[in-house]
């Protein structure tokens, strides 16, 4: 059967050589595999610990609590809607609060997270520091994990 002028042209009556067709699905498997980690949302269940003996303030509103990929700027974990609205919150001694992290893309990177705090009693009384999860040198992939703040004592 011919086809005529503005006739509907069958797609599976077209040929093609078959190394168009096996480049064809390599790509395809390729970039199904690529992009899921690109645009997928995750979300990332961070808890802070007083290890302390004296009671301290976590602090949001600056990008001293924030989190960085590998080769990528530091960006404040309020952006990632970690304990939502809230500037500040407190941890008396022992005490363990979390929230959950939305991660925008690339779930399975690595990470590393810093939380910036400040001593409310204590030898460190009004003293403020940084810690690092999993360290300053080293990254993670977890997706949930307690960061432990030391230093109000």
């Amino acid at each position: 059967m011919q086809s005529r002028k503005g006739d509907a042209i069958n797609i599976y009556h077209l040929a093609f050589p078959r190394t168009t067709l096996l480049v064809f699905c390599a790509m395809l498997l390729l970039f199904s595999a690529w992009v899921p980690d690109v645009q997928a949302t995750c979300v990332i269940n961070i808890d802070v610990k007083n290890m302390g003996k004296a009671p301290l303030s976590v602090r949001l509103v600056t990008t001293h609590t924030a989190v960085t990929l590998k080769g990528e700027r530091w960006r404040s974990l309020k952006k990632g809607l970690w304990f939502g609205q809230t500037d500040r919150f407190g941890l008396n001694p022992g005490e363990t609060k979390g929230d959950k992290y939305v991660a925008t893309f690339k779930c399975q990177a690595e990470r590393r997270y810093r939380v910036y705090y400040v001593c409310l009693a204590g030898v460190n009384k009004d003293k403020a520091f940084v810690d690092y999860y999993p360290s300053l040198a080293n990254w993670t992939t977890h997706l949930l994990f307690t960061i432990p703040l030391r230093h109000c004592n």
